[in-house]
């Protein structure tokens, strides 16, 4: 697992540097680079933003384990993840040759949790993407929030088949 401290942090904000460009070398370039700010950022209000029903669907197929892919991929989840608040239902599935439901229904408050569930994850096997949207909107649908936000996140690396007749099952399924 990638050292936290490798990582950007997520609320950054600009230093200038300069540099002598191509351009023109009489006139420095000003560059802008992230740094990361000291203060916290306040949750969002709950009178103003609506609940989540958020499914996160998660490659963990054996190209994930390319490079830093997974552990990226688990930074970026972590970070999603503090954002949550306790109005917020998180669905989390993975995927691979088939699609399996890690956490479902779970309170946005439940962060560890849900950080644990993301960190036991691992890569193998093939990408069978297209089976594992449709399956994940059943996951979704179960969850619906009539007065709120439904959202499906794919999470991948790559690309897979999702036929016509793949598209006709998903419009039947959400209308």
């Amino acid at each position: 697992e990638m050292p936290a401290d490798k990582f950007p942090s997520k609320r950054d904000t600009i230093k200038r540097d300069t540099a002598i460009t191509p351009i023109s070398q009489a006139e420095p370039a000003v560059l802008e680079t992230p740094k990361p700010v000291e203060e916290p950022v306040k949750p969002l209000d709950k009178r103003f933003y609506k609940s989540n029903n958020i499914t996160f669907l998660i490659d963990v197929s054996a190209s994930m384990r390319d490079s830093l892919k997974l552990p990226l991929m688990k930074e970026a989840m972590y970070s999603l993840i503090s954002e949550l608040r306790d109005i917020d239902v998180v669905n989390i599935i993975t995927y691979s040759e088939e699609p399996h439901i890690i956490k479902q229904g779970v309170s946005g408050d439940k962060k560890e949790l849900l950080n644990e569930s993301i960190k036991g994850l691992y890569a193998k096997g093939k990408t069978m993407g297209a089976q594992a949207i449709l399956f994940s909107v059943d996951v979704a649908l179960k969850h619906y929030l009539n007065d709120g936000n439904n959202q499906l996140f794919l999470i991948t690396d790559g690309i897979f088949k999702f036929t016509d007749e793949h598209y006709e099952k998903w419009k039947q399924k959400v209308g």
